[in-house]
């Protein structure tokens, strides 16, 4: 029994020493969230557009045109981000596209907005004698952008707002499709329904028929493919 105390000295000892050997259990780690690339290998987001808004089939959609915002504030064609300035719809907007386009639904006239601000035609994308009507009118409207779309012209202020809606009357332009320029061929003149991208190839092609379709492309703002469709109609018309 004399040893007793020297025992229980010697466990307590002991189990301290292991206690203080012993290895703190670690805070758990939190698993490291993956990181998704926004486009993928060849350049295009989950959305299917690329970084300049176009998509495998050579589609132009404004929204996901982010390239433009990474130099400059404003777009080539005027408008705000659009991910930092949510497009609005001011009042007076709205009552023009009810006495106008007979639109009730508020939330019919946001879907519409955006999806002028998304698929619209600015002057940029118009012809050249086109484009002149509607630089007039952003400048009669004063510091506005207006896209024309489906019939009707949007016009858009500087920080991304539908400020008012019209009917396209002064151009020729309804349902995507614009009366054609006489074009001589074989000493015929006569008048054809083209598109847009119709006639604005034959444009270029009446003043350059040597031009390639890649730099056509450049210039109406379209895919080379849609070029290639276009051009193989165009050609049926007017000698190269």
């Amino acid at each position: 029994m004399e040893y007793l105390p020297i025992i229980l000295i010697v466990a307590i000892f002991l189990c301290l020493l292991l206690l203080l050997r012993r290895k703190p259990k670690g805070t758990p780690q939190k698993p490291k969230p993956q990181i998704i690339p926004e486009y993928d290998s060849e350049g295009y987001n989950r959305q299917g557009y690329n970084e300049v808004g176009r998509n495998r089939q050579g589609k132009y959609n404004r929204y996901y045109n982010v390239k433009c915002y990474k130099t400059d504030l404003y777009s080539e064609e005027g408008f705000l981000d659009i991910r930092k300035n949510p497009l609005y719809i001011t009042n007076h907007a709205r009552e023009r596209m009810y006495e106008r386009m007979g639109i009730k639904d508020t939330h019919r006239m946001d879907e519409l907005a955006f999806e002028a601000y998304q698929f619209g035609k600015s002057k940029l994308q118009l012809m050249k004698t086109e484009r002149g009507i509607i630089e007039d009118k952003e400048q009669e409207y004063g510091d506005s952008v207006i896209l024309v779309y489906r019939g009707y012209c949007y016009v858009f202020t500087e920080n991304n707002g539908l400020k008012t809606v019209y009917k396209t009357t002064e151009l020729k332009y309804e349902s995507g499709t614009l009366e054609a320029p006489k074009c001589q061929n074989d000493g015929d003149a006569g008048t054809l329904d083209i598109t847009l991208e119709e006639m604005a190839v034959l444009n270029i092609l009446k003043n350059n028929p040597q031009i390639t379709q890649e730099k056509i492309a450049v210039l109406i703002n379209k895919s080379t493919r849609t070029v290639k469709q276009t051009n193989g109609m165009c050609s049926a018309f007017c000698t190269e």
